[in-house]
């Protein structure tokens, strides 16, 4: 398993998980600040302000890290094994593993940084503001491509059993058009990139 970009944990003399007690300072102080109510916007914004850095040693641009960190389950101790394949050996290009393969769920894997029940708190927080956010102003608004019909959020969950869920935007008719679903992280970007082409043809258009 790779380490280098998991925040908190450095790798022992046998390649097992050890926590970085200093970087475990970090993540745990990320989490207490999602638990007072702070959104991921918020917490990024304190971290590169308090100069704290990535697993890369860089600064936080985006909160999805941050989102994917609150759902990361080796913060509890647990490891989700194959969350990723190998889709093609020539190039050894990864991709995330959506039902392709088979998934193993370990519980009490390794030390946990932060409680189960810290990380559920967090989780449920996250889902309710995504579910929130995506709903209002989106519902009634996204259609398919292909049969004309309209997409809508629903929760979806990593793994059987998981209390944490994500938030996909499917076609009402998927199973017969066959279009895949989009993440609702990935549809914020889209669309942050329409606005920014509509606004870039207003203004070669004035000029």
């Amino acid at each position: 398993m790779p380490f280098s970009s998991v925040l908190g944990f450095k790798r022992g003399l046998n390649g097992e998980f050890l926590v970085d007690v200093k970087e475990a300072k970090v993540i745990k102080a990320m989490f207490a600040m999602a638990v007072i109510g702070m959104t991921t916007a918020e917490i990024k914004k304190k971290l590169n302000d308090l100069g704290i850095t990535t697993a890369y040693g860089n600064k936080w641009e985006t909160t999805s890290t941050i989102k994917d960190m609150f759902t990361n389950e080796k913060y509890i101790g647990d490891a989700l094994l194959q969350k990723t394949f190998t889709a093609d050996f020539l190039t050894k290009q990864k991709k995330k593993n959506e039902g392709e393969l088979p998934q193993y769920y370990v519980e009490d894997h390794h030390e946990a940084i932060v409680s189960k029940e810290v990380f559920d708190h967090v989780g449920k927080k996250l889902q309710s503001q995504t579910i929130r956010r995506a709903s209002v102003p989106l519902s009634g608004k996204i259609f398919c491509g292909v049969c004309g019909e309209r997409f809508g959020p629903r929760p979806w969950h990593a793994y059987k059993g998981s209390p944490h869920k994500e938030t996909v935007w499917q076609c009402k008719k998927r199973t017969a058009c066959g279009v895949p679903h989009i993440y609702d992280e990935q549809l914020g970007l889209l669309l942050d990139e329409v606005v920014r082409q509509v606004f870039k043809e207003r203004v070669d258009l004035a000029e």
